[in-house]
């Protein structure tokens, strides 16, 4: 009787940590196959075994949160809404992701950032107007720095410009434009040059003419 009493015993004990460890190990195969993060291990055992379904439970719990708060992030970054972060405390490689792709929304946004101020000062004909780069890095600071060159050399073909035609206005039609251009602004440049020019000749030609008539 003490035999059979304690073989029963053992069954059941076996029983009770090898069935929730069973549970487990399902969870974790179900779970490696299908990615689904919402499965849970239901164990109401206080004993070791009920502390690493738990354990296992919470870093579930964790890992859907985590992937939660990506998804909402992205999808608000689809619809071009760069204002959202992953937000909460988390820990260890789920931590670096988080600052990983908060840093890469900043970036993004201080770039956009600066494009939309660029855009307005083009459309209010604010030429003088400063990007700032200085916190941005790689492509994003390249093609801020790009955008920012390009509109001081606008600004100085603009002022070169509006030196030369105020000196036209006085009479002077000594004055060329001067500052290196390339493109649509070189065109520009060569326009003016040219138009300066032959205006000159033409005034030269009717100041002869005048000349030889008086």
């Amino acid at each position: 009787v003490g035999t059979l009493a304690g073989v029963i015993l053992a069954y059941r004990i076996v029983g009770s940590v090898v069935k929730p460890l069973r549970l487990v190990q399902e969870t974790a195969q179900r779970v490696s196959q299908n990615f689904d993060y919402s499965s849970r291990i239901q164990i109401t055992q206080n004993d070791e075994v009920g502390e690493t379904a738990r354990a296992f439970n919470t870093l579930l719990q964790a890992q859907q949160t985590a992937i939660g708060q990506v998804n909402r992030v992205i999808q608000h970054l689809a619809d071009g809404d760069l204002s959202q972060r992953i937000e909460g405390t988390m820990q260890g490689d789920l931590a670096q992701m988080q600052t990983a792709i908060n840093h890469s929304l900043d970036s993004v946004q201080r770039t956009m950032t600066g494009f939309n101020g660029l855009s307005q000062a083009l459309l209010h004909g604010q030429f003088n107007h400063e990007i700032d780069y200085s916190h941005s890095r790689g492509e994003f600071r390249q093609s801020l720095e790009q955008a920012h060159t390009a509109l001081q050399s606008l600004h100085r073909m603009i002022g070169n410009v509006d030196g030369v035609m105020g000196s036209v206005a006085r009479g002077d039609l000594t004055q060329r434009v001067q500052i290196e251009a390339t493109g649509d602004l070189l065109r520009l440049k060569q326009n003016i040059n040219s138009s300066l020019e032959a205006l000159g000749n033409a005034l030269g030609a009717v100041h002869n003419s005048t000349r030889q008539v008086a």
